[in-house]
């Protein structure tokens, strides 16, 4: 398991093959995960509010720390064999090699500003 802990510029972050990973569109409300067949985006904690700390996990099929709540669970349509977690900046936060469309389970401890976010990711 990787994490890393930032304040999200822009309060959200991708969940994507960044080659050919189509962004949903993003309505700025509830609930803080949307999804397209290619993308996840992910809210999070006002980005000057503090930060965020992200764990991306591969195999971990259940809730992985008291207190989250699995918000997504879906495939994520790939083309290359990487799927990143990216910032609005398009700056990789994490990443994981894939094989074929990854199954992915997306938890957070809020439904609109989470400031813990776990991504398992099944391939």
């Amino acid at each position: 398991m990787d994490s890393i802990s930032i304040a999200a510029p822009n309060s959200i972050v991708m969940v994507l093959d960044p080659i050919s990973g189509h962004i949903p569109e993003w309505h700025h409300c509830e609930p803080a995960v949307l999804a397209s067949p290619s993308a996840v985006s992910i809210g999070t904690l006002q980005e000057f509010e503090g930060e965020t700390t992200f764990f991306l996990s591969v195999g971990e099929y259940t809730a992985p720390e008291k207190g989250l709540v699995l918000r997504w669970e879906g495939e994520i349509q790939m083309t290359a064999e990487r799927l990143s977690v990216l910032s609005a900046q398009a700056e990789e936060l994490l990443g994981v090699k894939v094989v074929g469309n990854p199954y992915v389970r997306i938890w957070t401890n809020h439904r609109s500003e989470p400031d813990a976010i776990w991504i398992d990711v099944e391939s």
